[in-house]
């Protein structure tokens, strides 16, 4: 009955470690500081072969973003105003914010309390389909 047992569990383990060898879909490079997911030959920091999905939102009124979200996008026929989270909290975060193919009112991004937008207190996107990237320096956003 023992021996039975071994046996089992010798070809269970068998065939997980034979599929983790032949399906390897992140390479961890420590000595360049580099990760590759579905390349084992990382050429940047992270380098990706193949699709990056990212968590997106539709707001249709104010709206404060936080830590979750990369893309906001305002769809609606009133003024929204995206207030960012504050810039040390989100250090080299980046943001998109685009305003919806449809949209004929404004988008206002404004930094957390006193903080600036490449030095200006608010950003405006006018026109339907605008779009702004902006990435936390830790002390105020910068337009990418």
């Amino acid at each position: 009955m023992k021996i039975r047992i071994f046996i089992l569990s010798f070809i269970v383990l068998s065939a997980t470690i034979a599929f983790t060898e032949e399906f390897v879909p992140v390479k961890v490079d420590g000595d360049n500081q580099r990760v590759g997911i579905q390349n084992m030959s990382p050429e940047s920091t992270l380098d990706v072969l193949g699709n990056i999905a990212f968590r997106s939102k539709i707001v249709t009124s104010a709206h404060t973003l936080d830590t979750e979200f990369f893309l906001i996008v305002e769809d609606g026929g009133v003024d929204v105003t995206i207030t960012l989270p504050t810039a040390s909290g989100a250090t080299n975060r980046l943001y998109t914010v685009a305003s919806h193919y449809n949209n004929t009112k404004t988008v206002i991004i404004d930094g957390a309390g006193s903080e600036t937008i490449n030095g200006q207190a608010t950003f405006v996107l006018f026109d339907a389909e605008d779009t702004l990237g902006l990435i936390s320096l830790d002390t105020e956003w910068i337009i990418k």
